[in-house]
C-alpha cells in the first residue's frame, strides 16, 4: 500500500514540474523576445520600430496571437511540438547524468591513484 501511495505522490509532483518547467521556459522565451535588440543609445530606433508595428497592428483585424507568440496551434502542430520538448528534455536529463556520473568516476580514478 504504501509503495502504490509513493509512486502516486512521485507521479504527481513529476507532473508539476513538468508543468512548471514549461510555464517558466514560456516567461523565459517571453521576456528575451521582448527585450529591445540595440543597446541604449540606439534603443531609440528600436522603440520607433515597435511604435510603428504598434500603429500597423491597430489598423488590422484581432488574431489569435499576442505579440508574436500564437496563442493556439493546430492539433498536429501541437503534438509535434509537445514531442520535440520531451525529447529535447529527456536528452538534456540524460546528458546531465552523464556529466555527474563522469564527474563522479573521474573523482574515483584520482582517489583510488592516490
Amino acid at each position: 500500500m504504501q509503495d502504490s501511495d509513493l509512486n502516486y505522490t512521485f507521479g504527481k509532483v513529476q507532473g508539476n514540474s513538468d508543468l512548471y518547467w514549461k510555464s517558466q521556459r514560456y516567461r523565459l522565451i517571453r521576456e528575451f523576445h521582448s527585450r529591445p535588440a540595440l543597446a541604449p543609445p540606439l534603443i531609440i530606433i528600436s522603440h520607433s520600430r515597435l511604435l510603428l508595428r504598434k500603429l500597423c497592428r491597430s489598423t488590422r483585424p484581432a488574431r489569435a496571437v499576442i505579440g508574436d507568440f500564437r496563442v493556439s496551434l493546430p492539433k498536429e502542430a501541437e503534438r509535434k511540438l509537445l514531442t520535440w520538448e520531451s525529447v529535447q528534455k529527456e536528452n538534456f536529463l540524460l546528458a546531465r547524468a552523464r556529466d555527474k556520473r563522469d564527474s563522479d568516476s573521474e573523482r574515483l580514478k584520482r582517489t583510488s591513484q592516490k
